[in-house]
């Protein structure tokens, strides 16, 4: 009985450790402490297909994105220059990491519609998708917190936003979780047997 207590307790401490998932709504959530932001204020205006930022890929999926200080610095951006979606196209980006993320987030304004947040592993299987409530036109955080994540897409039914300041934390897994636990087990069944021998 105590042998199957004591293993339901290491199964939970993998289980919690590995199941990650949440909505982020501030840019000062703990979770993004020590985190990457690329500001786009560093490339240079006109229009992209793709465009290559510090540990990140941006696609833009159904049309050119475009940098611009448009409207920026007034009441949709946070400051300087911003990606667009000029017109409603791309009607959605895609943010391919060049290394896994833990939590991820971006500012965006003059939102019309509900954006949705899609994060994908390595393998672009589906993780996680929020539809997030948006309202116009100051801007707003939204972001995802889930384990490796390889890549992130926002989508918005041809809603015309300005995004700026993506934010992401890469993974911390230099030793994995379940392998942590593999090394914790053999200690702990030793302690187990250390036990019934001085009980004996």
């Amino acid at each position: 009985m105590k042998k199957i207590t004591i293993l339901s307790i290491i199964l939970g401490c993998v289980a919690s450790f590995s199941a990650n998932s949440a909505l982020i709504t501030s840019s000062t959530n703990s979770a993004l402490d020590g985190a990457t932001v690329e500001t786009f204020n560093s490339i240079g205006l006109g229009d992209y297909s793709s465009l290559s930022v510090s540990g990140a890929t941006i696609v833009g999926n159904g049309g050119d994105m475009t940098i611009s200080n448009d409207f920026n610095t007034t009441s949709f951006g946070v400051d300087g220059y911003a990606l667009q979606n000029a017109g409603g196209t791309p009607t959605s980006f895609s943010i391919i990491f060049d290394n896994a993320v833990d939590a991820f987030g971006i500012w965006g304004g003059a939102y019309n519609n509900s954006w949705t947040f899609s994060a994908f592993d390595s393998l672009d299987n589906l993780i996680e998708s929020v539809t997030a409530s948006t309202s116009c036109c100051s801007p707003m955080f939204f972001g995802l917190l889930n384990n490796d994540m390889a890549k992130v897409t926002l989508s918005g039914a041809g809603d015309w936003v300005i995004f700026d300041n993506l934010t992401y934390k890469e993974s911390v897994s230099a030793v994995p979780i379940p392998a942590a636990a593999l090394m914790f087990l053999p200690a702990l069944l030793g302690f187990l047997g250390l036990r019934r021998k001085l009980q004996a």
